[in-house]
């Protein structure tokens, strides 16, 4: 696929739908300089970040629920975000979880139990929080297009 199939790859209004073809679009596309610009870390995130954990890293969580649950194909479980922030622990000690909705107390109870430098974010800004997960030293998402987004643009 070069960047000519990127523009031809569609009628006008034609949805393409989730899978293999959504997501090589969407990696042309955003080879593309012009659209990259567009992705660009702000400094107010860029302070955030410094102000939660100074220079040490951090492994950014984007746990989605809320509308994400009407158009979902499958749903990471908590559990499933458990054992990863578990394994990567071992790694880094400082963890953002960023996600939409309150968390569940059994979530809370066990994130608690690993004795992490752990900050929450429920909703906020969705350009601060890309540019969080951007920044994160390993990051653990949703299968979203959000998430893809923020993995294909990377720091």
């Amino acid at each position: 696929m070069s960047p000519s199939d990127f523009n031809q790859a569609g009628k006008p209004g034609e949805i393409v739908h989730d899978g293999e073809l959504k997501q090589r679009l969407a990696r042309l596309g955003l080879n593309d300089s012009e659209i990259r610009k567009r992705f660009q870390i702000s400094s107010h995130a860029e302070k955030i970040k410094e102000e939660m954990f100074a220079d040490q890293p951090y492994i950014c969580v984007h746990i989605r629920r809320g509308d994400y649950l009407k158009v979902a194909s499958y749903l990471v479980g908590d559990e499933d975000f458990i054992k990863a922030i578990e394994a990567t622990s071992r790694l880094v000690k400082n963890v953002l979880i960023l996600t939409d909705s309150p968390l569940a107390q059994d979530f809370i109870s066990k994130l608690n139990a690993l004795q992490l430098n752990c900050r929450v974010a429920i909703a906020g800004s969705p350009g601060i929080a890309h540019s969080l997960m951007r920044m994160s030293d390993i990051l653990i998402c949703s299968n979203s297009q959000y998430s893809f987004s923020v993995i294909v643009t990377g720091k």
